[in-house]
């Protein structure tokens, strides 16, 4: 797939593929703890994208909260492979039981999806 301009579920413009910008908005790219003991499951954006409360429900998690977290860690780093990156955002995702990611960033979806506000 060619490379466009794409905007995330916030509206941050990215230059990208649609499988970049699927795996940097909607895959697990690291993790924050909380005090509380709530996980928060974020993205490469850092933006919250999946919540695990303490006593083990998951639910989606507000894109815009910043989070006070006192742990931080990542499934991977810039020196991954662009593949890898993807197949370790989506192990984050279904362990914790979550369905793949819906494909938004298609060719189909790319006209929607440029500049738009």
């Amino acid at each position: 797939m060619p490379a466009g301009k794409f905007l995330s579920v916030t509206g941050r413009e990215w230059f990208c593929t649609g499988h970049e910008m699927r795996r940097m908005d909607d895959c697990a790219y690291g993790k924050w703890t909380c005090d509380d003991g709530r996980e928060v499951l974020f993205n490469r954006f850092y933006e919250p994208i999946w919540q695990r409360l303490p006593d083990g429900v998951v639910l989606p998690a507000d894109r815009k909260e910043w989070v006070k977290w006192n742990k931080q860690e990542w499934f991977y780093d810039d020196a991954t492979k662009e593949l890898q990156k993807f197949k370790k955002g989506m192990k984050a995702l279904i362990a914790w039981g979550l369905p793949e990611p819906p494909k938004r960033y298609s060719q189909s979806t790319i006209k929607r999806r440029i500049f738009v506000r």
